[in-house]
């Protein structure tokens, strides 16, 4: 009977114990948006200033979530670069312009002239 009740009460217990995404500042896991940053502060000790803006969108856009991009945001921010917000607005800005480039439509094919086949005489 012991036996039955523990096990009622840590499974009555299970839905408390699963992990939930903690706050950024208590994050665990950012190796990708640390690394980032880290190349972010590479690139500015190397003077290549546009690299560095790059680097700290793409934290911003790409890991918005994590602490790192609260980093990013402020030194954009800081270089007069519009912070996060201005990132993201360009990077989903971008994934539009990309997806409304579409193939050749069906009627421009239907115009263009067959290949010949491989059976063709060549004279």
């Amino acid at each position: 009977m012991k036996l039955l009740a523990a096990g009622c009460l840590v499974l009555g217990l299970a839905p408390f114990q699963c992990a939930s995404e903690p706050p950024p500042p208590l994050a665990r896991e950012d190796a990708p948006a640390e690394a980032l940053m880290l190349l972010a502060a590479e690139f500015d000790k190397d003077g290549d200033s546009e690299a560095r803006l790059r680097t700290l969108r793409f934290v911003c856009a790409r890991y918005p979530k994590s602490r790192f991009a609260a980093e990013a945001d402020v030194t954009l921010s800081e270089l007069g670069a519009g912070g996060c917000e201005a990132a993201q607005a360009n990077a989903a800005a971008s994934a539009s312009a990309a997806a409304s480039v579409t193939a050749p439509s069906a009627s421009a094919e239907a115009s263009a002239p067959a290949a010949p086949s491989a059976s063709a005489k060549v004279p």
